[in-house]
């Protein structure tokens, strides 16, 4: 018998969007300077081990299937990533349908801390957790050596990133990382899905079918991709969408998390190769406290 515990939002660890201190001003500039460095020091990136089979181009209201072959093929070695091994047994640990619930087993707890573990410590999640503390977007307390408590950005990305809300009949059926890693099914269409990995393992499993690329691909060099592009899940359309191809889940995780502090909301200006690229979050409201309700590159 599979044993599991119940997790109310409320009794995670409650980091509050907005605090007594006010944060610093984030620009423009800082927000650009700050996005090629994670790009950088991506160092799980995967962008020269996943090639792209863009096929036709086809648009929102476009009815035929523009791409008859799969648009990912995924070395082997790029699943092995530190990261990304630690990811991928979160894949099976959600049910895609808004309005039922979720129930977190023990062992789905383990894996979530272990990927959290694992993300963390990289460059990406360290120079991101600087930035934070740095323009008090996280406020944290103080260690008695005067430094700061770092494990307040690890508790607000668990928090906002893995927390549950609710998206259709009050049910704590949803989360940022659900929407934004894996995909939901709301009203019978497909809602997020903005991640290359579970992109990837879907379609292998014949489960996903690319339909063809909207608009121009950005081309990231060494380090990837953002394609904007249509496809079908589970017998069910995302007439739009776009995601990053080759990225670390930590860079993403990153670069998100971030944006969804300094432009909440918003579209959050950020550059990668050289290139001018916007992020755009949303958050949802529960209980006082603020959640990724979806965060993807808008190309």
């Amino acid at each position: 018998m599979t044993s599991f515990i119940a997790l109310p939002v409320f009794l995670l660890v409650a980091i509050p969007f907005a605090t007594c201190a006010v944060p610093a001003t984030v620009t423009d500039v800082e927000l650009a300077t700050f996005s090629e460095d994670i790009l950088s020091n991506d160092v799980n990136n995967c962008g020269s081990l996943v090639s792209l089979n863009t096929q036709g181009s086809t648009c929102f209201s476009c009815t035929k299937d523009a791409a008859p072959e799969p648009l990912l093929t995924v070395r082997t070695e790029a699943y092995q990533k530190p990261t990304i091994s630690k990811l991928l047994p979160l894949h099976n640990n959600y049910v895609f349908l808004t309005g039922q619930p979720e129930v977190v087993t023990n062992d789905e707890v383990r894996e979530e801390t272990e990927f959290l573990d694992a993300i963390m410590t990289t460059p990406a999640m360290k120079k991101a957790e600087k930035f934070l503390l740095d323009k008090r977007l996280i406020v944290s307390g103080r260690r008695s050596g005067g430094g700061q408590n770092n494990a307040a950005v690890r508790d607000a990305v668990q928090q906002i990133w893995f927390g549950l809300y609710s998206r259709e009949n009050r049910t704590l059926g949803s989360s940022g990382f659900e929407h934004v890693f894996l995909g939901e099914v709301k009203n019978g269409q497909v809602s997020g899905f903005h991640n290359w990995v579970f992109f990837s393992k879907e379609e292998v499993n014949s489960k996903l079918n690319y339909r063809g690329r909207i608009g121009t691909v950005v081309n990231l060099g060494a380090k990837g991709k953002i394609l904007k592009h249509k496809f079908d899940w589970n017998n069910r359309e995302k007439p739009i969408s776009s995601m990053f191809v080759g990225t670390s889940p930590e860079f993403e995780i990153a670069l998100y998390t971030v944006c969804f502090y300094a432009r909440p909301g918003a579209r959050c200006p950020v550059k990668l190769n050289g290139k001018n690229v916007n992020i755009q979050t949303h958050y949802m409201n529960r209980l006082g406290n603020r959640y990724v309700a979806s965060a993807f590159p808008d190309i």
